[in-house]
């Protein structure tokens, strides 16, 4: 049976503007027509309500790339979103604008608080595991306001997640040892260091070791595949699980 899932973004604050900073699952429908319309009411009410000049999606921009969402609201209710060049915090979505057009105008500005998932079968997301020493557990994001697992409906989303941890985790760590040591293929090992820029085996007498200093996902994962002792497991995760860590999750974080 088919199942459709809506995730709600979590969001950190940087002094500057908002960010996506985690999620969590909000609800499970089996009935795609219900999941479509509350997931649209739950968008637009967050585009609604939306700090334009705290967005991050919009920061940063220059007048010519925030013309286009200007264009668009006064082509839809006779004035501009933004009253001076850059998003000013006296600057919000307008009420007369239709539902519709403020699902395209956060489609437009990349304001986005929710996700909306569909599964044919059972859902089955993917997180990641840590084996490396004393990091060992779920792979989560620490932020002011909330701890969130790091997961996703795609395996291939996952892999990139992959190089977020090791940026957090294992930028320019050593991994000790020869390539026999580290690995039973280490042929196989020897020719992906040859070929990868940023992961070097560095051979001495007594103290050979890998250096890591990449943030490619997939070359992590060809890596941790051909460690006698992986660094990491991509795990599939039910709903139920997913559920459970997210509840243990905001419990330890109340704590």
């Amino acid at each position: 049976m088919a199942k459709y899932v809506i995730r709600q973004y979590q969001f950190g604050y940087n002094d500057e503007c908002y960010y996506i900073s985690g999620s969590n699952i909000l609800k499970v429908y089996d009935n795609e027509p219900d999941a479509n319309d509350a997931f649209r009411k739950l968008e637009i009410e967050h585009i609604r309500n939306a700090e334009l000049h705290e967005q991050s999606s919009l920061w940063d921009l220059s007048g010519d790339e925030l013309k286009p969402l200007n264009d668009f609201v006064e082509s839809k209710v006779g004035k501009k979103l933004f009253a001076e060049e850059h998003p000013d915090y006296n600057d919000s979505v307008p009420a007369s604008l239709s539902d519709d057009d403020v699902l395209k105008l956060g489609e437009m500005a990349g304001i986005q608080g929710y996700k909306l998932v569909s599964f044919e079968n059972e859902p089955v997301f993917y997180a990641i595991w840590i084996l490396d020493g004393d990091e060992e557990g779920w792979y989560k994001i620490y932020d002011e306001d909330s701890t969130s697992l790091v997961y996703s409906e795609s395996r291939d989303e996952t892999i990139k997640n992959v190089g977020d941890l090791a940026y957090d985790y294992w930028y320019e760590k050593k991994i000790k040892g020869s390539l026999e040591e580290l690995s039973d293929s280490p042929s196989l090992l020897s020719s992906f260091l040859e070929k990868t820029k940023r992961i070097k085996f560095v051979e001495k007498k007594k103290k050979s070791f890998i250096k890591m200093k990449s943030e490619e996902g997939a070359d992590i994962c060809s890596l941790n595949e051909l460690l006698k002792k992986p660094l990491f497991e991509i795990k599939e995760l039910s709903i139920d699980q997913v559920l459970e860590i997210e509840k243990e999750l905001a419990e330890e974080f109340e704590y």
